[in-house]
């Protein structure tokens, strides 16, 4: 597997066009737009060009009603409307049957485990504030063990 810095939208049978030789699963798919090249000069200059010019593609396309229904996705208005529609992703790219390249992005993984540690983050937090009280200190010298309200919190990265 090898993973890539892409920018990339979501397939839309009127924006990007169908024909006999097209995949007939590429409807759900994203569509690769950029694959970034890190070892570019001035890549990150070049990519936020890139983004603004997509988004003022999706502007022109939300002025046209026609372009933003969707065959599948409901709130693909919604969706294309939104500021952070087009922006970097990591994704494996592959090729379907009709030539096109699409992309399965990995970057909301990432986002999940943020999430779960953020919560895990703050359970630690807590609980080393709580070791910080000087009853709680005291009760460690004559007990040796903290108090039950300053063990160690039980938590699963995913439940």
């Amino acid at each position: 597997m090898v993973f890539n810095l892409v920018l990339c939208e979501l397939f839309n049978t009127k924006i990007h066009g169908i024909d006999s030789q097209s995949d007939k699963n590429i409807i759900g798919h994203y569509l690769l737009c950029e694959k970034i090249d890190l070892l570019r000069e001035n890549h990150n200059e070049y990519i936020e060009d890139l983004i603004e010019l997509y988004n003022m593609k999706y502007e022109n396309i939300l002025q046209n009603y026609k372009y933003y229904k969707h065959p599948t996705i409901r709130n693909y208005e919604a969706i294309i409307g939104n500021e952070n529609y087009i922006k970097q992703e990591i994704g494996e790219c592959f090729y379907l049957s009709g030539d096109e390249c699409v992309v399965i992005l990995k970057t909301f993984w990432l986002k999940i485990i943020q999430r779960k540690w953020r919560k895990v983050f703050k359970l630690r937090c807590e609980c080393l504030n709580r070791r910080k009280k000087i009853n709680n200190i005291r009760y460690k010298e004559i007990h040796g063990k903290w108090p039950g309200e300053c063990m160690k919190p039980a938590f699963r990265l995913f439940t």
